[in-house]
């Protein structure tokens, strides 16, 4: 489970997931449904879940991200390009959100109270914020490094470099606080979905909360490209593009 959340907190750019998706869980409604009828609408609803997510890959998530790093290369591209491709995408995010949302509540529907309190011990684990954020470091340290190297080789002016270099410990302190917040309130949503009795409301106050940090995150990256952007001679500004670029696709 820990590989699963960690992808989960470090997708910034994606958000794509949900519990359901958990290969646990499966296992876990086999092991504890027994009524046939029951067990049989479960796995067709876990499959429109996987089918969802499938084709949000291929025709939103893929295609918006290949989108960002083409508009990052260019050394030319406005904000407004960039605020225009996120808003699309986060919009077309919350829409598949919000049908997992829907899911997620028809599963627990047809499932009654002890069941499902056995399907979540069995499929959802508690984690280890310690271990958990550790891990999120040795990310965020990584990422640092990588970017930094990139900086120190085509930035040749001293000042200019000198404040690229702040930015940069920014850049890591950010997305460490940021990543530590996310999995706040992803370790709230999935104790909150262990609950039989847990509303709606409170489940879409979570995923806004989760959604509303991912675009605080995207939207200072923005920001800090355009700020390296500026620092950086215009020659070698795609040789820095392509370090961020290469961090966004770990982030997502």
């Amino acid at each position: 489970m820990l590989a699963g959340l960690l992808v989960a907190i470090l997708m910034f750019f994606s958000g794509n997931e949900t519990v359901m998706l958990n290969p646990e869980m499966g296992k876990s409604i086999k092991k504890t449904v027994q009524d046939k009828e029951r067990k049989q609408q479960i796995d067709q609803v876990l499959k429109e879940i996987k089918q969802d997510q499938k084709l949000f890959i291929k025709e939103t998530q893929k295609p918006s991200l290949k989108e960002l790093e083409n508009l990052n290369l260019d050394y030319n591209s406005s904000r407004e390009s960039f605020e225009s491709l996120l808003n699309t995408y986060y919009t077309e995010l919350e829409e598949l959100q919000n049908k997992y949302l829907d899911n997620e509540l028809k599963i627990r529907s047809l499932t009654k109270e002890d069941e499902w309190t056995r399907i979540m011990d069995l499929a959802v684990q508690k984690p280890d914020k310690e271990k958990d954020m550790n891990e999120i470091r040795k990310q965020a340290d990584h990422m640092h490094a990588n970017l930094q190297k990139a900086v120190e080789s085509n930035i040749t002016d001293t000042a200019s470099l000198d404040k690229a270099r702040l930015l940069l410990d920014e850049y890591e302190s950010r997305s460490v606080k940021i990543a530590e917040q996310l999995l706040h309130t992803t370790y709230n949503q999935h104790e909150a979905i262990r609950s039989y009795d847990a509303s709606r409301s409170g489940f879409e106050s979570l995923r806004s909360e989760i959604l509303a940090t991912r675009k605080e995150y995207m939207s200072f990256v923005v920001d800090m490209r355009f700020q390296l952007k500026d620092l950086t001679p215009e020659a070698n500004w795609k040789n820095v593009a392509r370090a961020i670029n290469k961090n966004l696709e770990k982030a997502g």
